[in-house]
C-alpha cells in the first residue's frame, strides 16, 4: 500500500535531520577525541607552567610549537579548544547558508513511497526514485531520515504523516527496500 506525504520544511527540520545523519556516523567520535588530546595538552602546559613557569617553552613537549606563538601555554590550549568547541555553530552555519541559497528547500512538497519506488512531487520539480537511491535511513523520535551518498539527506517530519499506520507501513517499506541502520 503506498504512503503519500504532504509538508514542507523548516530550517529546524533541515537542522535536525542533520543532526540525527551525524549521530549515525561514526565520524561524530572524532571530536570528542580531539577534544579530549586537547584537555591533555591543556593539563600538562598548566601543570609544566605551575611546577617551572620560567623553563614552561623548554620542558613542554606537548604544545611548544604553538607556545612559542603566544608565549604561554595556558592561552595556546584555548585557543586550540575554543574552535573545536565552535565547531557545531559552524555546521549549523553552514546547513542555514545551503538552504538559504535553495529557496525551493522551503516548498510544500509530496513523497508518495510505493514498493516500485519512491514518488518526489514538488512546485519546481518532479522525480521518481529508485529504492536503490537511498543507502541508509535513520529514525528518531520526530524523524525519519533517508541518506543519499556521505552527506546528502532528506529529513521527514513524522508530522507528515497522517496516522501511525501510514508511519508504521513506512517503516516496513524502509526496512524491505533500504538497508536497516537502527
Amino acid at each position: 500500500m503506498p504512503v503519500s506525504l504532504h509538508f514542507s520544511l523548516t530550517q529546524q527540520d533541515y537542522w535536525q535531520g542533520f543532526l540525527l545523519m551525524r549521530s549515525r556516523q561514526k565520524i561524530r567520535y572524532l571530536r570528542y577525541i580531539i577534544i579530549a588530546l586537547i584537555l591533555i595538552a591543556f593539563g600538562l602546559s598548566l601543570y609544566t607552567w605551575s611546577h617551572a613557569p620560567s623553563q614552561c617553552l623548554e620542558k613542554s613537549t606537548v604544545l611548544r610549537g604553538a607556545a612559542f606563538l603566544t608565549g604561554k601555554p595556558f592561552i595556546t590550549a584555548l585557543l586550540l579548544l575554543v574552535p573545536v568547541l565552535w565547531f557545531q555553530w559552524l555546521e549549523r552555519l553552514m546547513i542555514w547558508l545551503a538552504v538559504k541559497r535553495t529557496p525551493s528547500s522551503f516548498l510544500p512538497r509530496e513523497w508518495t513511497f510505493s514498493d516500485a519506488s519512491v514518488h518526489i512531487k514538488a512546485p519546481t520539480a518532479e522525480s521518481t526514485v529508485q529504492w536503490g537511491f537511498f543507502h541508509q535511513w535513520h529514525e528518531n523520535e520526530k524523524y525519519l531520515v533517508l541518506l543519499h551518498g556521505r552527506f546528502q539527506y532528506f529529513p521527514i517530519p513524522k508530522r507528515a504523516f497522517a496516522d501511525a499506520q501510514a508511519l508504521q507501513d513506512a517503516r516496513r517499506l524502509f526496512q524491505q527496500h533500504i538497508a536497516a541502520t537502527q
